[in-house]
């Protein structure tokens, strides 16, 4: 083959390589301005209460989510050949239909303790949590599969959906909690609409009988050290929001999901780029060996820094404006607890990409020992940063496990493909 067309294949490869990007992360803002919407109609409800227990149920969200991607999502893009989705789907399943059930459990346990509003919070998630399971193990395959024009196409359905139950969605109960279990009850009509869509935009793709015995006998080693790795995430970002909430009190977790609200763009933009970012480093890294996949490595680091320099400026400067136009209100310190979380959302989309090629060397077991030295300084000092300043300090510590976790996860990295210069 001729240097030439050698060369026009490069382009034409770079070129697709560009086009699924932007396509993640425009998938990526399309889901983060409907969850953006949803969350804005809670905080537009006045009710510092219900803003706070919306946080709280996107914690839980966020941190099931985690263990789902632990145990089906990383481990399917980097051990098996590319075919079992059935089996994953039914994983899935399982492990929807346990969060859901750990999740009724809690309802029944808040109400006899009579904490309604909480009762009704958890039985929401009983509700919503194993829909959101069916709809993003689709969405995960159709990334795992550098197809996110499918995941595109689902995701618009779970948007209009979305926007539609904001609209017409009726409230339940007259609690305080009710703008957020409305607001919750809203995301899973959103994942059946899409889930549908997703399982019909699955068919023909070619895939293996395994049962789910099988798959999870396979992913169990790699997917032992992830699962692990998702519980040091939740003793650290996950853990920090519900010590907000149990010793600051309902109000400065409002400020602070207020700031991540505005920042959601931004952290979702950034999961965008994480959800392609692994697959394509794990491509890369096969195809074009360790000095391309590094170098790549350092052009996410290089993007995921200017994106959050670039919106942390914007919110810093414009947080007022923006917070009166989203909110119609103010919440205190907004500016720095936004440019916290736009740091949180850099060294998480930097720390996601390392993870790959960590986990193809075989060296699964080293992600959570990068977190660990991190996460221990957030369990030692989160409850006295609580008690002896604010919410400022909480998130302080949450970017710094960041910051330590990406950079011991990029020594690793440099250690395991180590290229002569």
């Amino acid at each position: 083959m001729s240097s030439r067309s050698t060369t026009t294949l490069g382009t034409d490869a770079a070129s697709a390589a560009g086009a699924k990007s932007a396509l993640a992360v425009a998938d990526q803002v399309l889901v983060s301005a409907a969850h953006f919407a949803v969350g804005l109609s809670v905080a537009r409800s006045g009710s510092s209460a219900a803003l706070a227990l919306f946080g709280l149920g996107f914690v839980i969200i966020a941190t099931a989510s985690d263990a789902h991607r632990a145990v089906i999502w990383l481990p399917m893009t980097q051990e098996a050949d590319g075919r079992q989705y059935r089996a994953a789907r039914r994983l899935s399943v399982v492990l929807g239909a346990g969060s859901g059930a750990v999740a009724l459990v809690s309802a029944w346990l808040l109400a006899r303790a009579g904490l309604q509003d909480w009762a009704a919070l958890a039985l929401s998630l009983a509700v919503v949590l194993p829909l959101l399971f069916a709809q993003e193990i689709q969405r995960r395959i159709q990334f795992s599969s550098l197809r996110p024009d499918r995941a595109l196409l689902a995701d618009v359905i779970y948007a209009a959906a979305a926007l539609a139950g904001i609209l017409w969605l009726p409230s339940f109960g007259g609690g305080a909690g009710a703008p957020a279990v409305r607001a919750l009850l809203t995301l899973g009509m959103a994942a059946v609409s899409a889930g549908l869509v997703g399982a019909w935009l699955l068919r023909g793709m070619p895939e293996t009988e395994w049962s789910i015995t099988q798959l999870a006998g396979r992913y169990r080693p790699t997917a032992q050290a992830y699962v692990l790795n998702a519980g040091l995430v939740f003793a650290s970002q996950r853990l920090s929001m519900l010590v907000i909430a149990g010793i600051l009190g309902f109000d400065a977790l409002a400020n602070v999901e207020a700031a991540r609200l505005l920042t959601a763009p931004l952290m979702v933009a950034a999961t965008g780029l994480a959800a392609l970012a692994v697959p394509m480093v794990s491509h890369t890294l096969r195809r074009d060996g360790p000095r391309v996949m590094r170098a790549k490595l350092d052009r996410i680091t290089t993007w995921a820094v200017l994106l959050a320099s670039v919106y942390g400026v914007i919110l810093f400067f414009g947080m007022e404006a923006l917070s009166n136009f989203a909110f119609g209100r103010q919440f205190e310190n907004g500016s720095t607890l936004a440019l916290l979380f736009c740091g949180i959302a850099a060294s998480s989309l930097i720390a996601t990409a390392l993870v790959a090629p960590v986990g193809l060397a075989g060296r699964a077991d080293a992600v959570p020992r990068a977190r660990i030295p991190g996460v221990a300084l957030v369990a030692i000092a989160c409850v006295p940063a609580a008690l002896l300043l604010d919410e400022h300090a909480i998130l302080g510590l949450v970017l710094i496990e960041g910051i330590l976790t990406a950079g011991l996860l990029r020594r690793t990295v440099e250690r395991l493909y180590a290229v002569a210069p």
